[in-house]
């Protein structure tokens, strides 16, 4: 009986062979919480960016003697 090489491909549905693909990318604990790292940081980019722009709009609203603390 020849040996047959279950790391190139599999038997799938009716005998259709299919291939394997294999995984090219660290699986590690590490690379997740970077990945949310860096959706954090851009959601809280993001929102910096609109409170700006609201502090801008209310800047222009008020006049320059009201914002003072004094």
């Amino acid at each position: 009986m020849p040996k047959q090489d279950h790391h190139a491909s599999r038997a799938g549905i009716a005998g259709v062979e299919l291939m394997e693909f294999a995984v090219c990318y660290d699986n590690s604990g590490t690379v997740l919480a970077s990945s949310i790292f860096l959706c954090a940081t851009a959601v809280f980019v993001i929102a910096a960016a609109f409170v700006a722009g609201r502090l801008i709009s209310m800047r222009a609203r008020v006049p320059s003697a009201a914002l003072t603390a004094w």
